[in-house]
Order: C-alpha cells, then structure tokens, then sequence
C-alpha cells in the first residue's frame, strides 16, 4: 500500500472543503465498579483513545475540587467514569500506564495531576496536543496567572489569532445591573429597509438598526439579545456596518464588501488585473482596463471581493479604506 506522503500545510480553502465529524457512537456511562472491567477490555482493543477531566469548577480563591469524571473513547465508543461515585479501580490504572495505547488530549498534565491527587500511578503513553503547537505555529505563554496562544501570522498559513480565557477570583457577590441607557439601536425605518435588503442575499434572515449615521445589519435571531446588550454594556462594535443614506440610496461601507452574504446584484463588478489589485489595495489612482460602470462599482480579484470604487464620468474614485491600505511598493 502506498504511503501518502505528510502535509505539512492545509489552506483555509481545503479546510473549508473538510466534511464535518460528528461522533455518532454510543456513549457509556460508567458509575458502578462490575463495569470497568467491561469497559477497560474494550478500551484495551484500541491503539488510540481520546483523553480528558472534568472537575467541578471553583468560584472561590484557594477552593479546589476533586476530578468527577474521566472520558476515555474509542472511534466507536465512549466511555465516561464517574470517579465521583466510585472508586479509582486497578483495571483504569493499568489503562493509563500501558504506553502501547496512546491517550490523547490537552492540556493532559493538568488532568494527570487532579488524577494523581485520586491515586498513585505511573502514566505512559500521553500525547499533549499543547505540546505539539508550538511546531505548528503557535506559543503559548501565561503572565499574571493568565494563559495565552499566540498564532502568529508568519508562522502558520493564515492571518493570525491570540485567544485568552480569564476567570475572575474572589468571592461570588451580587451582580451590578447598571442603568439602562438610552437605546442606541433605532431600528431602520421602511424605506431604509428597503433599500439595505437589495445588499445582502437573505433579507428575510436580516433585521437592521441605525447608529448614528451610520446603519447597520444583523441576523434576526440574535437581534433582539444584542439590542438589549447595547443599553446596558458599552458596545464597540456588532453587526455589520452597511453604510450611510444619502438621498435614498446607500453609500456602502467596506464592511458590507466583505460580507459573505453580500448580493453581488447590487452593484457592477470590475473584475481587476493582479497588478491593477495591488494598486487598488494600495490606494492608488488608476483606471482598470475592464470598463466600469458610472456610480458605484464592486473591485474584484479573481471572483474574490476587495472593495468598492466609484466611477464618475472619466473620473474613478478608489474607496479602498486608508487604514488598510497596504504600503509595500
């Protein structure tokens, strides 16, 4: 059988293209000691499992819980021990040291120590998927008792990402409900409804609201929590900015340009050479060789969607935002 040979890279494209994996077995419950044996010989049969904790989390400084459960699964089956109601038996034991069968999952020297605090043994056979991030990019680091991941851009096939979860200590006290504020989201009139619902392709799945001057798109269905959201918390940014009314008529954001549910129908596109690409993104003054269309025009790379221009008479506004504007020559 031919081996294929390892990818180091996947693009965000072929990623898209991946099916996605439901786990459609069966999932057992194990909380009586006359099932682990069962339940061990099973697990024993495979290679690979996958590994993890949970424990019950703590709200107060200094206050830490026992593990509850441990999960061990097959490709076919999972199994979940309820080591809160029963005891850590040898069969799981001999499991988790026996490094023939790999146990597989993150941040696994934290659940081997609440594990520990449970029973002595010896663990073998732990694959850390933490322990593997840093030959795909990605560093991780902890300041002030907060953990980080860094995925910088230069080192991983996409545009980068810093992710951080942050609990807040103490005790749990009375929840401060501040004063509703003036609501910020007035939702569009008619007319203006009209006119934003050419611009995306399901308009019936969209509500939309002014701020300022400026109006904006939603989903229906988390409309109203963020609505509510907005009079009590100082919001910086929901929604997608659709642009400003003038006369009846928007004037598009380049927000809405990168809306993947933008209606393509609403304005023309000018399809853009490579290098005509680079002097739109670098805000440059040029006339694209394919013809435009008086008012405005949807630049587009290759069917991909770069922003918005405007053409009046001989003369071609570029509309491309100055802070994203690229600067190399």
């Amino acid at each position: 059988m031919e081996k294929r040979p390892f990818q180091q890279h996947i693009s965000n494209e072929d990623t898209a293209k991946l099916p996605a994996v439901l786990f459609e077995g069966p999932i057992v419950i194990v909380d009586d000691e006359k099932q682990v044996e069962a339940a061990c010989r099973d697990l024993a049969s495979s290679p690979v499992l996958g590994f993890d904790t949970e424990t019950r989390p703590s709200f107060k400084a200094g206050v830490t819980y026992r593990v509850a459960l441990l999960q061990l699964s097959t490709p076919r089956r999972c199994y979940l021990f309820r080591l809160n109601r029963m005891r850590f038996e040898k069969q799981l034991v001999k499991l988790l040291e026996n490094k023939a069968i790999l146990k597989i999952g993150a941040d696994v020297a934290g659940d081997i120590r609440s594990l520990l605090a449970l029973r002595r043994f010896r663990p073998g056979g732990f694959v850390d998927l933490q322990q593997l991030a840093p030959d795909w990019g990605i560093e991780e680091r902890e300041a002030g008792g907060v953990r980080c991941f860094r995925l910088w851009p230069h080192r991983i096939a996409g545009e980068g990402f810093f992710a951080a979860a942050i609990r807040k200590g103490g005790q749990r006290g009375r929840p401060l409900r501040p004063k509703p504020r003036k609501t910020l989201l007035a939702e569009a009139s008619r007319s203006e409804t009209a006119e934003l619902s050419r611009w995306v392709g399901q308009p019936d799945l969209m509500r939309f609201a002014r701020i300022g001057d400026s109006l904006y798109g939603y989903y229906a269905t988390p409309f109203a929590d963020i609505r509510s959201a907005a009079e009590y918390l100082n919001t910086l940014h929901s929604g997608i900015c659709m642009g400003q009314m003038f006369g009846g008529r928007l004037k598009p954001d380049h927000s809405l340009a990168m809306f993947h549910d933008l209606a393509r129908s609403a304005a023309a596109e000018t399809p853009l050479s490579s290098d005509e690409a680079l002097h739109y993104l670098r805000r440059e003054d040029f006339a694209p060789q394919a013809e435009a269309a008086e008012g405005m025009n949807l630049m587009t790379f290759e069917g991909y969607a770069l922003g918005w221009a405007k053409r009046i008479g001989n003369r071609f506004n570029n509309l491309y935002p100055k802070s994203q504007m690229i600067l190399n020559k």
